[in-house]
């Protein structure tokens, strides 16, 4: 299972996303700039009016889920980086197992509520698609020197 470096870095995918649903729902904002408009029924100002403890809540939720994907996304890289280019089977598992059931939680409520655009999930496919490929390099193992 040993691989040369760039394919047990795969999780650093996640880095990105987190740092940028952090960067795209600041505090005192309610909502997250690549929701799509129809979605949201209210704005600011009802959403405020309507209950200001949910409009500083809103913010904390976003700041919170950005925090856990990017934490995610450094134990992931560390896992794989330090533990499953050695061969470590705990380490490979661990770090696929990881991301694997936060978008296992995450990605299907998005089906369900019509946030599933590419708009509002590009990032997450991205970071999916890079995280796959570098799973299965990872666990192909060297194909060469390395």
């Amino acid at each position: 299972m040993t691989a040369p470096a760039w394919r047990g870095s795969a999780g650093a995918a996640k880095q990105p996303a987190g740092l940028l649903t952090w960067r795209t729902a600041p505090p005192r904002r309610p909502t997250s700039s690549s929701t799509p408009p129809a979605a949201i029924r209210s704005g600011r100002a009802e959403i405020q009016a309507f209950d200001p403890d949910l409009y500083e809540y809103i913010p904390h939720l976003h700041i919170a889920v950005a925090g856990f994907i990017a934490a995610t996304g450094v134990a992931t890289a560390a896992l794989a980086w330090y533990g499953a280019r050695r061969g470590e089977w705990w380490a490979y598992t661990t770090a696929v197992a990881a991301p694997v059931l936060g978008l296992a939680v995450a990605l299907p409520a998005h089906y369900v509520w019509g946030l599933a655009t590419i708009g509002h999930l590009r990032l997450i496919y991205l970071a999916t698609l890079v995280f796959v490929v570098g799973a299965a390099l990872t666990l192909r193992g060297p194909t060469g020197s390395s």
